[in-house]
């Protein structure tokens, strides 16, 4: 195989580059025109925007072949360094990889119309990862002496520490968090960011070693394509954990773009002309960027933890502030091994010394100061936090517990017992052929007209009348049914769905196999009257005696659950939710919500603890 080989011809700029001419350089050219077409593509949508996944899907294949094509191309080539061929084999076979996911991925979303995460493509895109850094690590680079090496690590490191805890706060963390109860989720969702962090080490591993002179010229090109392809995976990331991720978007286009920038620098390296003025300048720029990286990833470490404390994120704050600690011993470590401190005085390097190691004094003890305050804030808030909603619910518990005892009493009357007690005499015969009575009863009376006559003595007899009245006395009562000690219904203030009431869980536990129990139902929330119903039953005793005869059915609304969750004098910021068992979150401005079974589960696990701090939609509740 050939290199490309320089052009004798005017050193006049032209508008192509003389690495883009040549057989292998018109690949290039046509691989510029196909992302450019991608990207106006991206733009427009042209086809329909029930054709975006099956377009956005076959647009992924071409620029990982070509970006691994070409950098095989470059494994190939004799003249270079063996080392160098196999750092870009490495690097071609991470996008292959990537595209054998991107394969896989398409067969199952638009062949087998089946969700591709988790799935088999994960293995591959994963993949990419480990054989990315290996690859660049593996770039041949300019000796060191001992103290340029260690000097090397502490700036790496200080700036990869900045960088995992911009990445562990904004996506690691809420992605574990928002994962779904599947252990494969939990396990390959966080994994993607946590993979491009080891793509930005070997990024920064290029930035500050010095790569040999015949690896400077492509340099550029391929560090450019790895930060399109790690902001399209930090995009996708985010984006899919608020939810306005689509198929179709600049996100997918980023990773066509690193595609791009990757066999620009493969061409780039086949090239074996001398590096032009616009890439001298680049490398330039680039070495005083990198010296200004430790001290930029130190400001922005501490400028993260405190606004995790402004937004009282406290889950987040104690572990970000010993990052940030573990950033200023990185560069106070770098700053002692650096070889412009070892030419210092005497006074001076002790007069540095100092300087840091009073920074970091001064930094420990505000850290152990502020955990131990929040720590002490935390558990006062807590408890009271927990006693001001023990009140509340009591305030429930005693209305409704009130409601009981008005029903209790309404049972006592001779009225209803005489009357239920008659109608369980009316049933007679084994226990199937009163089933098979229940049965008959309850289809005619599906099928009745209010006007017949059955249902109007349902509605309208005495045991009915004193239901109404009742409920005329206590108007947060409503739809009052007295069934028998078989189910059947007996009376009622309004006409119920179904004759046999056996079948309702209210009957059964409070008919409690003839036992007799009472039952409150789980609380429902109705927007339009802004109150909570509550099905209680209580059961119907034969005079004098621990027979049941019957239950007595309510639907009771608890009117002023808004005021018994508006502020307290502790004065909480938002007031108090409600959580109910369906799920239903309810606010003291009777908004209601349903929340996501992983929230409820999660709420369920820590209602022994006195408070418990969630992510909830962004915020910290």
């Amino acid at each position: 195989m050939s290199s490309i080989a320089p052009s004798s011809q005017s050193t006049t700029r032209s508008l192509i580059p003389p690495w883009l001419k040549g057989k292998w350089g018109f690949l290039g050219v046509i691989f510029i025109v196909y992302v450019l077409l991608n990207l106006a593509w991206t733009y427009f949508h042209w086809g329909g925007l029930q054709r975006v996944d099956l377009i956005a899907n076959l647009l992924s294949f071409p620029p990982a072949v070509l970006a691994s094509v070409l950098a095989w191309r470059v494994a190939a080539e004799k003249s270079l360094s063996a080392s160098l061929r196999r750092a870009w084999f490495i690097l071609g076979l991470s996008f292959f990889m990537f595209f054998i996911g991107n394969l896989i991925w398409a067969y199952l979303d638009l062949v087998r119309h089946v969700e591709p995460f988790p799935s088999i493509a994960d293995v591959f895109y994963l993949a990419f990862y480990p054989l990315g850094l290996w690859g660049l690590l593996s770039l041949p680079s300019a000796p060191h002496n001992r103290r340029e090496r260690l000097t090397l690590w502490l700036d790496l490191f200080s700036v990869l520490t900045a960088a995992t805890l911009f990445v562990g706060y904004f996506i690691i963390v809420p992605t574990a968090a928002t994962s779904s109860n599947d252990i494969l989720t939990q396990l390959i969702a966080p994994a993607y960011p946590i993979g491009s962090l080891l793509v930005i080490g070997g990024i920064l591993a290029i930035l500050y070693r010095r790569p040999s002179p015949n690896t400077q010229a492509a340099l550029t090109y391929l560090l450019v394509g790895m930060l399109f392809f790690v902001g399209g995976d930090f995009a996708f990331g985010y984006t899919s954990l608020i939810g306005t991720y689509t198929s179709g978007n600049w996100t997918d286009a980023s990773w066509n773009v690193a595609a791009l920038f990757f066999g620009l620098a493969a061409l780039r390296k086949i090239y074996r002309g001398p590096a032009s003025d616009l890439a001298q300048s680049l490398t330039s720029l680039r070495s005083r960027f990198t010296a200004w990286l430790p001290p930029i990833a130190v400001a922005l470490g501490y400028a993260l933890v405190f606004y995790a404390v402004i937004m009282n994120n406290g889950l987040s704050a104690g572990w970000l502030i010993y990052g940030a600690l573990l950033l200023t011993l990185l560069v106070i470590a770098r700053q002692i091994a650096s070889p412009d401190f070892a030419n210092l005085s005497v006074r001076a390097k002790v007069i540095l010394t100092f300087i840091m190691v009073s920074v970091l004094s001064v930094s420990l003890v505000s850290v152990t100061a502020y955990l131990t305050v929040r720590a002490s804030l935390e558990s006062v808030v807590g408890e009271r936090l927990k006693a001001d909603v023990e009140l509340r619910s009591q305030t429930l518990g005693n209305e409704v517990s009130k409601q009981l005892e008005f029903m209790k009493a309404l049972v006592l009357s001779e009225t209803i017992e005489n009357g239920v007690g008659t109608t369980n005499a009316s049933y007679t015969g084994d226990r199937a052929a009163i089933e098979s009575q229940l049965q008959q009863q309850d289809l005619a009376w599906k099928v009745a007209e209010d006007t017949d006559p059955v249902v109007q003595d349902v509605l309208n007899n005495t045991m009915a009348q004193e239901l109404s009245e009742f409920r005329g006395n206590f108007p947060n009562h409503s739809n009052l049914l007295l069934a028998n000690k078989y189910g059947a219904t007996v009376a009622a203030t309004a006409r119920p769905d179904s004759f046999s009431q056996a079948g309702e869980d209210w009957w059964q536990a409070a008919y409690n196999e003839g036992q007799g129990a009472l039952y409150i139902g789980q609380p429902t929330f109705d927007p339009d009257t802004q109150s909570l119903s509550i099905i209680i039953a209580v059961p119907v005793h034969a005079d004098h005696s621990q027979d049941v005869i019957g239950v007595l059915r309510t639907t009771f609304r608890v009117q002023n659950i808004l005021e018994v969750l508006t502020l307290s004098d502790f004065g909480t910021k938002d007031g108090f939710d409600l959580l109910l068992s369906d799920g239903t979150l309810l606010d003291h401005q009777g908004n209601a919500q349903s929340l996501d079974p992983d929230t409820v589960a999660r709420l369920q696990a820590t209602q022994a603890n006195n408070y418990a701090e969630l992510n909830f939609e962004g915020t910290l509740h």
